[in-house]
C-alpha cells in the first residue's frame, strides 16, 4: 500500500479497492510506514519494487492492464509475506 501511495497518484480509497480493504485500513497502514522504514526487509522490498516497477503512475483511469494486475498480485504477496514474517495478521 505504501509503495502505491508513493509511486502513484491514487487516493486511499482506490488503493484499498486494489487490496480489498477500505480507505481507513489504507490510512492506518500508511501511518505505520515511518516505523518500518528503517527495517532492512522493508528497505529491500522497496528497492526491488522500485527496480521492477519504475513507473511513476502505473494506474491511469479505472482500467487495470494485465501488467498492472501482476503488479497488484506481487504487492499483495509481498505484503502478506512481510506481515507473516513479523507475526502480524
Amino acid at each position: 500500500m505504501g509503495f502505491l501511495n508513493k509511486k502513484t497518484d491514487l487516493i486511499p480509497r482506490k488503493i484499498g479497492k486494489i487490496f480489498g480493504k477500505d480507505r481507513t485500513t489504507v490510512l492506518n497502514a500508511l501511518k505505520e510506514i515511518p516505523y518500518l522504514e528503517n527495517m532492512s526487509e522493508y528497505i529491500e522490498i522497496n528497492k526491488e519494487l522500485s527496480f521492477l516497477f519504475p513507473m511513476s503512475s502505473p494506474f491511469e483511469g479505472e482500467s487495470i492492464s494485465n501488467h498492472q494486475t501482476e503488479l497488484v498480485k506481487s504487492l499483495q504477496n509481498l505484503q502478506n509475506q512481510f506481515l507473516k514474517s513479523h507475526g502480524i495478521n
